[in-house]
């Protein structure tokens, strides 16, 4: 019973993550700001989803309970650590092809550096 509510709490908590990242997928202005808001929140997501699930298998009668935490760790590290990678190649990318920033937008703190432009013919 204890191991339900547990596993309850960390499902409904990923689902408020991932909820919040499709929601700020829609709602934020530009690509940069949606990038940023689907990684966080998605990762996070995951990561209380991998929790629920690494609680309730190491917890149920009749299953082998280390081969899944093992797995569920695993994914755990290499999410948390490919996806802000990931997320900063594209945004890095979006800024190299001149993707567009929100009108709004104060800081630019690569504007003026020496970035290599991409043309059309190299993506």
């Amino acid at each position: 019973m204890l191991v339900e509510i547990i596993t309850s709490v960390f499902i409904i908590i990923g689902i408020a993550f991932i909820f919040s990242a499709s929601f700020g997928l829609f709602r934020l202005p530009d690509a940069y700001c949606r990038m940023h808001a689907t990684t966080k929140a998605s990762t996070l997501g995951l990561i209380n989803m991998l929790l629920a699930s690494m609680i309730f298998f190491s917890l149920a009668p009749g299953v082998e309970k280390q081969h899944f935490v093992i797995q569920e760790i695993l994914v755990i590290f290499f999410t948390f650590v490919s996806a802000p990678a990931g997320a900063h190649m594209l945004a890095r990318t979006g800024y190299m092809i001149q993707i567009k920033m929100y009108d709004r937008t104060r800081v630019d703190e690569l504007e003026g550096k020496h970035l290599p432009s991409l043309s059309e013919n190299e993506l």
